[in-house]
């Protein structure tokens, strides 16, 4: 009998078939990268459940006509043969990388670079690889870390390269809002926001950005020294009763207390309670968990189906829909970072939306109060080290504020030695280690761009290692690694230099603690408003000594999850002698 399959009539093997899918698959998805999780799965399934076809024999028993055997065959082929072709590509040196060093796992797998972040040392793995590789590394396949100075204007400068698909992940976004709950004309806003951090595209960041701008202005900034002044008499006042303290825990409870007065309207009382609603534990939890997504960050949108996602953020976000309606119910009482993030005075064309007004919210806090208490941490560590280094910014602290006096924001430009303590604090350790992804995009898909002398092809993912350049002893020389606030003395002519003249190098474009250009830290100004009062304070009118015992692991005990995670400065604390 004749068979009237028409698939018996192809002289084609099946198995070529199959594999001449694999390879189109292949070149399909590295020019067009599926978005969208249906999409990617109706390819990956569609495909070789199609050509599972090619087994059928219908001139034989037609319960047969599909052999679980035959179709489980024409998977593996199908899959073994697009993973190969993959793997082959990004390690062959026909890859646009090839001629940029790096392991051979991370030209393999970005899965590679998820393990490393969820160990938390990414920062020791680029220090490692940038000393046996050089100055530029391939971390993925498509992706390079750069630890050259010259490669941050390119990089993230006015005219830089947009932001990488990482960013979207990095920093927790708003959530779908209950919109019933909200006093809001418009109810139809239920797609996640991403925070301004995480907003890629250029124009869309920039109008987020005005309202933060005006947030940050000298005007706005004289409206939050009174609330910053009042967190640091009260930490100073706890401090000085408590004996032993864990001293980064108690930075990060200050910070996040003063966040919440200024982003917020207030409600925490974290310096003189502690941390009783877990929000310090869970914000780094969250980190730690995005950071990891972060690296793949095609993976965020199947993680989300998953039952109890995202369970500690939804906690996060119903501690700033709380605080959002108490604020709200406020009313314009008082000019704080969340009058101009709702804009409350009314100057933006159209109302800002709910939910990216608590998207921001929340990033004010998370954002604004770890970064600063790292920073903090860091730098009382060094200090508590060298003692004489502290007995000197005290005896600059006296000098200008004396006992018993108020410390004000008019005598921080006079204490060249506070603003080198704390600009060598962040030099060593800065909030964010790793720094910003980015990505080369030219309207001319076969050009690429350049980064400083490195010529980057179309479509690769970039980042400066920020701790990298800053601790390179190419750009800080001598004592790189070393706490020598002096260096900052002498490259403003201060002091006279302690070292042959060619032996002091200051490369002042390589330091960038609040990154770098249109996506900069906004809240500078804020940041450094609570370093010098704080430490100024703290300095004066305490003592302090490492507790017994310590070993003083603190930078061993450095986690990066985006921002510099700290472990514990025991230490105790008692009025000034």
């Amino acid at each position: 009998m004749r068979n009237l399959d028409p698939l018996s009539e192809v002289p084609v093997d099946p198995m070529v078939v199959i594999v001449s899918s694999a390879l189109v698959t292949h070149l399909y998805f590295k020019r067009y990268e599926p978005q969208s999780p249906v999409h990617a799965l109706s390819i990956l399934l569609g495909i070789p459940s199609l050509l599972s076809l090619l087994s059928v024999d219908t001139g034989r028993n037609p319960a047969s006509a599909l052999p679980t055997r035959k179709v489980f065959r024409t998977f593996v082929v199908y899959f073994a043969t697009l993973i190969g072709s993959i793997a082959a590509y990004r390690v062959s040196p026909f890859h646009p990388l090839a001629k940029h060093p790096g392991p051979f796992m991370a030209k393999l797998s970005k899965l590679w670079m998820v393990i490393v972040c969820w160990t938390g040392k990414p920062h020791e793995c680029f220090a490692r690889l940038h000393e046996k590789y050089g100055d530029i590394v391939r971390t993925g396949p498509n992706e390079v870390i750069v630890r050259d100075p010259a490669a941050i204007q390119p990089l993230m400068g006015t005219t830089g390269w947009g932001k990488g698909a990482c960013e979207s992940c990095r920093m927790p976004s708003g959530p779908p809002i209950d919109m019933s709950r909200l006093d809001w004309s418009s109810r139809t806003m239920n797609a996640p926001i991403p925070p301004l951090i995480g907003v890629r595209d250029g124009p869309t960041h920039a109008k987020r950005r005005r309202t933060w701008n005006r947030g940050f202005n000298p005007a706005a900034m004289r409206e939050y020294e009174p609330m910053v002044h009042k967190r640091v008499l009260e930490l100073t006042e706890v401090l000085a009763q408590r004996g032993r303290v864990d001293l980064s825990a108690m930075f990060g409870y200050y910070t996040f207390d003063v966040m919440a007065d200024i982003g917020l309207g207030g409600g925490t009382s974290m310096i003189s309670e502690g941390n009783p609603e877990d929000l310090l534990h869970i914000i780094a939890a969250t980190m730690r968990t995005a950071n990891v997504i972060a690296q793949i960050p095609w993976i965020a949108r199947y993680l989300k189906a998953l039952p109890g996602a995202g369970a500690d953020l939804k906690l996060l976000q119903a501690f700033s829909m709380k605080r959002y309606l108490a604020r709200k119910a406020e009313g314009c009482k008082k000019k704080d970072l969340y009058y101009h993030l709702a804009d409350e005075a009314g100057i933006e064309k159209q109302p800002i939306p709910v939910p990216i007004i608590l998207t921001d919210a929340a990033l004010v806090v998370i954002a604004g109060s770890e970064t600063t208490a790292t920073v903090l941490s860091s730098l009382f560590f060094y200090l508590l080290r060298d003692p004489e280094k502290f007995e000197r910014l005290r005896a600059e602290i006296d000098k200008f504020c004396p006992r018993g006096d108020e410390i004000t924001v008019e005598h921080f430009d006079e204490m060249h030695y506070l603003e080198a303590c704390i600009n060598e604090a962040m030099r060593l350790s800065p909030p964010v280690p790793s720094g910003s992804q980015r990505a080369a995009l030219h309207p001319d898909p076969s050009q690429g761009k350049m980064l400083g002398p490195y010529y980057i092809p179309e479509g690769t993912l970039a980042s400066v290692n920020f701790l990298g350049i800053q601790r390179d002893p190419k750009n800080f020389s001598p004592f790189p690694n070393n706490f020598w606030p002096d260096r900052w003395l002498v490259a403003k002519s201060l002091i006279e230099c302690p070292v042959p003249e060619g032996e002091f190098v200051h490369e002042t474009s390589a330091f960038v603690p609040f990154s770098f250009g249109p996506g900069s830290c906004v809240g500078k100004p804020l940041a450094m408003l609570e370093l010098r009062m704080t430490t100024a304070y703290l300095v004066r009118d305490l003592d302090f000594k490492f507790a017994p015992g310590y070993k003083e692991t603190w930078e061993a005990d450095w986690r990066d999850h985006l921002t510099m995670q700290r472990g514990e400065l025991p230490v105790f604390t008692s009025p000034r002698a």
